[in-house]
């Protein structure tokens, strides 16, 4: 029996083998010139989630942030910090959701 993720989850086009999960490649780079260009606040500091919760009307989009900001953004948590200037997708369907 296969198992299925949540349209937000990272594995969801990952491909099984025989019930292990197989390695998750994400796409090489997207276009960022046509994303918004946003500065972390102190609401959002250390709190990707809430950033997401906030923009997309779901928790579990955090690591969006860090995929689209690969350069800058290690670290999911502890690189999220206020100040730090990142690109942010206006619609999941930018980045293929």
């Amino acid at each position: 029996m296969s198992t299925v993720y949540k349209k937000s989850s990272v594995y969801r086009n990952t491909p099984m083998y025989k019930n292990y999960l197989g390695m998750y490649e994400p796409p090489i780079s997207y276009d960022t010139t046509k994303m918004k260009r946003r500065v972390i606040s102190s609401k959002y500091h250390r709190r990707p989630d809430l950033m997401a919760y906030d923009l997309y009307g779901d928790a579990n989009y955090w690591w969006i942030f860090t995929l689209i900001n690969r350069s800058s953004i290690k670290d999911p948590l502890f690189d999220f910090t206020e100040g730090k200037e990142i690109f942010i997708p206006d619609n999941l369907a930018m980045i293929g959701l």
